[in-house]
């Protein structure tokens, strides 16, 4: 076993002694879904479907986020996320939104 899977290895039981907490999931508080989304635009796979385990203040304080997006299960494929407007959630009113729908709708005809 290499130093570098050695100390992976120790860290992680460490982690789990102390209560199953990883630190790496942790940081990602997502749910997956099997791969039953919307076929890829690019390769036609069927794609996992991704969303928030639970709404944050940090979510909230956003613009805007996604309830839920895809990810491509084709190792293949150059597109790895899709997020469909119809899970955009806006969080901004009035002006700024409008400005944010302005910025958006360029950003993808690019």
């Amino acid at each position: 076993m290499s130093r570098l899977n050695w100390r992976r290895v120790q860290w992680e039981t460490k982690m789990r002694a102390r209560g199953g907490v990883d630190a790496r999931n942790i940081r990602h508080r997502k749910k997956a879904h099997r791969p039953t989304g919307d076929p890829c635009p690019d390769c036609g796979h069927a794609m996992q479907i991704r969303e928030h385990r639970q709404i944050t203040a940090k979510l909230k304080g956003q613009a805007f986020y996604y309830r839920r997006w895809f990810l491509c299960t084709n190792i293949n494929c150059k597109t790895t996320t899709v997020m469909p407007e119809r899970f955009r959630i806006w969080n901004a009113t009035g002006e700024r939104r409008a400005k944010l729908e302005r910025w958006l709708s360029k950003k993808v005809a690019a």
